[in-house]
């Protein structure tokens, strides 16, 4: 599979240390040719539907699309996609996740994606947080979550937020679901990538 070039939008990373190592930031690794990951789609899009929908009534945050004056992205085919209160520049990054559909032509359907999103905790983090830990509960073999935030302390609005929404178990939610996501990753100049689409592995810094 070396020398694989990816889609367009499948790697949005572009160093090891870029997002990590750069302020409060969650990370994810998602297998979006597998059939979990079509299998949970549908539900993960209604689901973030209704997370944002309790974001914004009950708690009072904005959140927008990738532009001030964009509505946020949920749609089956074409994604989902949201930012912060970009008018009052309470965004970063935009959590974008892709609809199903394989990395490449000539990929398994278990090949991965890592991605980053950075928050800084700003209003909109619970919104994503919120997301991801959905995404992570709906494909638990399609999808890995990790953060350089805390289970227990920071991701608990998350947890309880889920847990008003969906009446998830309190001792599932309870349970650290954080990990490494580059694991099984290979770290190249385009970022971290599936180790069957490195054309040139470099190790990754300590």
């Amino acid at each position: 599979m070396a020398g694989i070039t990816l889609g367009a939008g499948m790697i949005i990373q572009r160093s090891a240390s870029e997002g990590q190592n750069m302020g409060y930031t969650h990370t994810f690794r998602i297998q979006p040719g597998s059939p979990e990951y079509a299998d949970a789609w549908p539900h993960l899009v209604s689901d973030t539907a209704r997370i944002i929908s309790a974001v914004t009534e009950s708690h009072g945050i904005v959140i927008t699309g990738p532009s001030a004056a964009a509505p946020p992205r949920i749609d089956v085919a074409k994604g989902i996609c949201f930012n912060g209160d970009i008018a009052n520049n309470l965004h970063l990054d935009t959590l974008t996740i892709n609809p199903p559909g394989r990395v490449h032509s000539q990929t398994p359907d278990d090949c991965a994606v890592w991605r980053f999103v950075k928050t800084e905790q700003l209003p909109y983090d619970l919104a994503v947080t919120a997301a991801l830990l959905r995404m992570r509960q709906l494909m638990p073999n399609a999808c890995a979550i990790g953060s350089n935030g805390t289970w227990h302390q920071d991701w608990a609005p998350a947890r309880t937020l889920n847990w008003r929404i969906f009446g998830t178990d309190r001792a599932e939610l309870a349970q650290d679901l954080l990990v490494d996501t580059t694991e099984g990753m290979a770290i190249t100049l385009q970022g971290w990538v599936d180790p069957r689409l490195a054309s040139t592995q470099i190790l990754p810094q300590p």
